[in-house]
């Protein structure tokens, strides 16, 4: 929520004790964040200004502006009238020696900008008198631009926010939550916020001299002619987010990647969307992060404004929006492979590094269909297999999801030919969202299908706010799920996907099956796959031979959030997940891949640690939970306790009967928000998570990747 956009909250509720009791229709509380002053670039040549002013959450049709000028008496006036953007812009002052201007948001956040106006021609006679027409920055021949952005007010509340966000874990209800964050539709330089002016030269003739050299060692590689002062390096911001790692053979190096989602500073604010790649350095105790994929496009002769020796070569806006849900493998020579989810392009993509540069693909995108969520990477007989989630359009309406493989064949895969598609399981009968309604269709509420509009309903125009379609052969006025309707997970059926290896190369798969709300494993037998439904319900969906011709499915819980699977040597699967309506930390063996024949046990139920019980009652626990099983069968998971931002790791001593005996601590991180993402780092006694942290003094934002001591 620190985030800057437009957010709708939405909220349900259900009677103590029956969750089945849950309204399924939530009120929404649109709601909007946004600290961060407008963009704005004011220039002035000859006269004539030009203005260009944008703002990360407000539309351009919703900036206001006003302006205040200085005379050719040096007199200064006073502030306009605050006007439509577009009409301060196509009305700039003409007449006037210096120009200021503001712009402000929505929220009331306000830029300004100045420029001196430069008005004539550079006198000739100079250039005859032998010098260069050379002048001095600010000594009357040059423009002078600054953007002043209102400073970021302190953000104390945002790890409190954070508890919040990270346990609003709702399950089958429809709320919501942050979506995947679009990248910013200006591709240009983000100048920084409060850094003061730019000085640009004025009339400079070839051959002379003025200070400096226009040879291109002598630039400065900053400003729109790669020649102006370089503003400081941009923060890495939050990095590191959607965790992976893997380790070399010979333990030496723990490579690990993920999400460099934005910055928010005392002096900068601004959105990256970056896959980053790394080596932990023990002794720093911080991964050498480099970002692999996401910086924007590079104009032919334009230099950013930062540092481009600094964070992101000095590019503050964003570029593609890629780095979710990483995976990371590495190949024959222990080089990284990572697997991620582009969000803009809605499609999963394929990093490789060579040991010397870093190569990026398309591993499959397809317009109108959501594909690469949850990406999970092995290696298998030396080939990378990727198992991810497809939701597209599907029959009659309906949304169709999946888990898909993408196995390549090859060891180093170029591009995508070199990867084979093979789906493990399919659910038909997911309801339709606006994104996958083709045509003019629409996605109604009443049926939960895409529907064409048609005429003949009473009113016409069912109020403005409906659509007319067909519901039981009639003109029906339905109520329309738009674009902007947010599901708190993807309204599918193969979410949270955890893969592990088997004996003899055998791969296993354990889902979260948000339509039904079960924990699902899928595994190959005899040739193909199947799926076995491991814990939420109980009974056959199948028609019976009762005497109601019935079904005897029953549902018996919302499970399955943050699944992870770990398989034995003897084939076992060993699964951790989340229990939605207790909000527990839950563990169940799955014998050879099959049907549990034990109940699930609870692992932490979130109200005590370590024997004491917590005073501020019931803790939400289980998100990222990772699960690792040793040689004598004894069991650990680490997890988040997202009510204290803090790492857990529970651990299951063997007992007779099967049973294991749990014990659940707190892995300390002093001043951070932490425990997202965690990972149990391979033939070691660490676990990497990522954290976050704010300073309310500053206003600043930081996250990163730790690996700390169990």
């Amino acid at each position: 929520m620190f985030l800057q956009g437009k957010h709708t909250l939405y909220v349900t509720s259900r009677f103590v004790g029956q969750p089945d009791s849950e309204d399924p229709t939530p009120a929404a509380l649109p709601y909007t964040i946004d600290t961060t002053a407008p963009f704005v670039t004011l220039q002035g040549e000859s006269g004539t200004p030009t203005l260009t002013a944008w703002d990360l959450v407000s539309d351009d049709a919703a900036l206001v502006a006003r302006t205040r000028v200085t005379d050719t008496y040096g007199s200064t006036g006073t502030w306009g009238e605050w006007k439509p953007l577009a009409i301060v812009r196509s009305s700039l002052p003409q007449d006037a020696v210096a120009l200021s201007v503001e712009v402000r948001d929505e929220e009331g956040n306000v830029a300004s900008a100045s420029v001196d106006l430069i008005r004539g021609r550079p006198d000739p006679s100079l250039k005859a008198l032998g010098g260069c027409g050379c002048s001095a920055v600010g000594a009357g021949g040059g423009a002078r631009e600054s953007t002043r952005g209102a400073p970021i007010p302190a953000l104390g509340l945002v790890m409190a926010v954070g508890i919040v966000l990270a346990g609003a874990r709702r399950r089958r209800s429809k709320t919501a939550a942050r979506a995947p964050r679009t990248p910013s539709p200006h591709r240009r330089w983000i100048a920084v916020l409060g850094l003061g002016s730019l000085g640009a030269l004025g009339a400079m003739n070839q051959g002379c001299s003025c200070g400096s050299s226009n040879s291109a060692a002598a630039q400065t590689g900053c400003g729109s002619d790669c020649n102006q002062p370089c503003q400081p390096g941009l923060p890495m911001g939050l990095v590191g987010a959607y965790t992976s790692l893997a380790k070399t053979a010979d333990n030496q190096t723990i490579w690990v990647a993920g999400y460099n989602d934005s910055a928010v500073s005392s002096n900068f604010s601004g959105v990256y969307g970056d896959l980053v790649v790394g080596k932990y350095d023990p002794a720093k105790q911080q991964v050498a992060w480099t970002t692999v994929d996401g910086l924007p496009p590079v104009q032919q002769g334009v230099c950013p404004d930062n540092d481009p020796n600094g964070w992101r070569g000095g590019l503050s806006d964003s570029g593609d929006d890629v780095g979710l849900w990483t995976s990371t493998q590495l190949d024959a020579n222990q080089n990284p492979m990572v697997s991620y989810y582009d969000a803009t392009h809605k499609g999963l993509k394929f990093a490789a590094f060579d040991g010397t540069k870093w190569n990026t693909q398309t591993v499959l995108a397809t317009p109108g269909s959501d594909i690469g969520r949850y990406s999970k990477m092995l290696v298998v007989n030396g080939n990378p297999v990727i198992a991810f989630l497809v939701m597209e359009p599907g029959n009659q309406g309906k949304v169709r999801s999946k888990v898909v493989l993408a196995k390549a064949n090859v060891a180093a895969p170029a591009g995508p030919g070199d990867w084979a598609m093979e789906d493990a399981a399919v659910d038909e009968n997911g309801p339709c969202r606006a994104a996958f309604c083709t045509g003019t269709d629409t996605c109604v509420k009443e049926t939960n299908t895409c529907l064409t509009p048609t005429v003949g309903c009473t009113p016409a125009d069912c109020g403005g706010t409906g659509v007319c379609v067909t519901i039981g052969g009639k003109a029906t006025c339905g109520t329309p799920i738009g674009d902007t309707y947010i599901d708190i997970y993807p309204n599918a059926f193969a979410d949270y996907i955890s893969m592990a290896s088997g004996p003899q190369g055998s791969l296993g798969i354990v889902i979260y099956d948000r339509l039904h709300g079960n924990l699902v494993g899928v595994a190959k037998t005899g040739g193909a796959w199947q799926p076995t439904i491991f814990d939420g319900e109980t009974g056959s969906r199948a028609p019976n031979s009762g005497p109601d011709g019935g079904i005897s499915a029953k549902d018996t819980g919302d499970v399955g959030v943050g699944a992870s699977l770990f398989i034995g040597p003897t084939g076992d699967w060993h699964v951790s997940y989340v229990n939605g309506f207790t909000e527990a930390l839950e563990y169940i063996l799955a014998p050879g891949g099959g049907a549990p024949t034990m109940k699930p046990e609870v692992v932490d139920d979130g109200t005590k640690l370590d024997g004491q019980a917590f005073a501020d009652g019931l803790h939400i626990v289980g998100d990222d939970s990772f699960i690792a099983v040793d040689a004598s069968g004894n069991v650990t998971i680490t997890y988040q306790d997202a009510t204290a931002g803090t790492l857990r790791i529970a651990t299951g001593s063997s007992m007779p009967g099967g049973t294991h005996q749990w014990q659940a601590h707190m892995i300390p991180q002093a001043g951070r928000f932490a425990g997202f993402f965690s990972r149990q780092v391979p033939n070691d006694t660490t676990v990497a998570n990522w954290w976050r942290a704010a300073d309310p003094a500053s206003g600043s934002i930081s996250g990163d990747v730790a690996i700390v001591a169990r």
